[in-house]
C-alpha cells in the first residue's frame, strides 16, 4: 500500500453483522497532494460505557417461510425479565410463489436477563420448539449461522465520536434505532457524514479534533440525529416492565420524546444475580443436529477460523478468579452466555478446575467483554484477522 502520511489517517469504526475484520484501503483524490495516500480503516467495535444496554442477535439464514414478522413470548414471567421476547422477521411471499427474504430470520434476547445461567443460544433453540415456529421452519435447511451483540442504549450511550485522527460511525457509535431494531440506514448515513468530513479534512490537511468536529456538527443537523433523539429513552423505558415500558415508549415516540436527560439504566453485567439468588435453570432442549443446533455446529456454520498458533485474542486478566470467586458466586456464566463454547472450566489435574479458552471457536460477538460480571475479559482483534466468514 506504500507509505501513508500518519496525519492523513481517518479511522471509521463500524461493526457489522457479518464479521469484524480489519480492512484498510488506500486511495488518492484528484486535486490533492499526489505524493500522499490516504487510508480509511474499518475495525471492530468499542466497549460501551455503563449506560449502554446491549442485546444479542442470533441469526440463522436460509429458511423458506411464509411470514412477514411475528413476535412470540417465550416461557413466562416476561415482566420480570427472566424470559425474553423472540422475533422472527423479514420473509414475505411473492405472487409467483418465490419467497423473498428481506433479512435473516433471527432472535434478539437482552443481556440484562439477570440469570447467571442465561444462555441466548439455548433460548434460540428452545424458541424454535414453539409449535408455530416449528411449523414455519419445517423443511428448512440451515445455511449459515452467527451471533453478534447489538447496541441498544441509543442516543444517550453514544461514545465520543471524534478525536484527533479518528471518527466513530455505525454500531460502534451506538447509532442503532432500537425502536425499529434497524441500523444499516443509520450506519450508512453516519458513513456519508464521516466521508464529507474527511474530504474537508484532506482539503485542509488538518486531521485535528477541532477539524473533525464537523462530523458531529453534521450529525446534529441531519435526520439521523432527529430520528435517534426521538427514541433516546426507548430501551430504558422497558426497565419498568414489558407492558408499562411499551406504553411509556409509545407515548414518548408520539410526543417526539421528552426529557433532556437520560433515564438511568445499569450496565448488563451489573444486572446479573448471584447464583444463590437465581431461579432454577430450565432443562436444555434435545439437540438433533438438524433442526435444534448445538453451539459447535453453529461455529461450523459460522465459518469461524483462527490460526491456532497465534496468542489468544481473548484476554482474561486473572484466570484464578474464574476457578474460585466466579465459580462460587455466579457459577461461571461465561460457559452459558458464549454462543460458541469458547470458555470451558476443565479439570486442572489437582482436583480443581481451570479456565480453558477455545479461542479458535470465537464468532466475534463480544458478549464476554460485555457480560462478564467482573469485567476481566477483553476481546481484541486476532492477529491473523480470523473469525466468522
Amino acid at each position: 500500500m506504500g507509505d501513508i502520511d500518519p496525519g492523513a489517517l481517518g479511522c471509521l469504526s463500524i461493526n457489522t453483522a457479518v464479521a469484524d475484520y480489519i480492512v484498510t484501503s488506500a486511495f488518492q483524490i484528484q486535486g490533492m497532494n499526489p505524493s500522499k495516500k490516504y487510508a480509511v480503516s474499518f475495525f471492530g467495535s468499542l466497549k460501551y460505557p455503563d449506560s449502554e444496554i446491549t442485546t444479542y442477535s442470533l441469526c440463522t439464514a436460509g429458511y423458506s417461510t411464509v411470514l412477514t414478522s411475528v413476535t412470540l413470548k417465550v416461557g413466562s414471567d416476561a415482566l420480570n425479565n427472566t424470559n425474553q421476547l423472540a422475533i422472527l422477521s423479514g420473509v414475505s411471499p411473492q405472487p409467483d410463489g418465490v419467497m423473498y427474504i428481506t433479512e435473516p430470520p433471527s432472535t434478539v434476547t437482552a443481556l440484562d436477563a439477570r440469570q447467571p445461567w442465561h444462555d441466548p443460544w439455548e433460548m434460540f433453540q428452545r424458541w424454535k420448539t414453539h409449535p408455530m415456529v416449528r411449523a414455519l421452519l419445517a423443511g428448512g435447511e440451515l445455511l449459515k449461522a452467527g451471533a453478534k451483540t447489538v447496541p441498544e442504549g441509543g442516543y444517550w450511550s453514544r461514545p465520543k465520536s471524534v478525536g484527533a485522527g479518528f471518527l466513530i460511525v455505525g454500531d460502534s457509535g451506538s447509532l442503532l434505532n432500537i425502536s425499529r431494531l434497524k441500523g444499516i440506514h443509520t450506519a450508512m448515513k453516519s458513513g456519508l457524514l464521516a466521508a464529507e468530513t474527511i474530504v474537508d479534512a484532506i482539503a485542509a490537511d488538518d486531521f485535528s479534533e477541532s477539524s473533525l468536529m464537523k462530523y458531529e456538527e453534521r450529525f446534529k443537523a441531519s435526520w439521523l440525529h432527529t430520528e435517534l433523539y426521538r427514541v433516546r429513552n426507548y430501551r430504558q423505558r422497558f426497565k419498568s416492565g414489558f407492558y408499562l415500558g411499551g406504553l411509556l415508549s409509545g407515548i414518548e415516540y408520539l410526543l417526539g420524546g421528552f426529557g433532556k436527560k437520560p433515564v438511568p439504566i445499569a450496565a448488563d453485567y451489573q444486572e446479573m444475580l448471584p447464583q444463590a439468588q437465581a431461579s432454577s435453570r430450565p432443562t436444555a432442549p434435545a439437540y438433533d443436529g438438524k433442526y435444534l443446533i448445538d453451539k459447535l455446529t453453529q461455529v461450523y456454520h459460522a465459518g469461524a477460523i483462527h490460526n491456532q498458533h497465534q496468542p489468544s485474542h481473548l484476554k482474561v486478566v486473572d484466570t484464578s478468579v474464574c476457578a474460585t470467586r466466579c465459580r462460587e458466586e455466579y457459577g461461571n456464566p461465561c460457559e452459558h452466555f458464549c454462543p460458541a463454547s469458547v470458555y470451558e472450566m476443565v479439570d486442572d489435574g489437582r482436583g480443581g478446575k481451570k479456565l480453558q479458552i477455545n479461542f479458535s471457536n470465537c464468532v466475534h460477538c463480544k458478549t464476554c467483554d460485555i457480560l462478564d460480571p467482573y469485567q476481566i475479559i477483553e476481546w481484541t482483534v486476532p492477529s491473523d484477522a480470523g473469525g466468522p466468514k
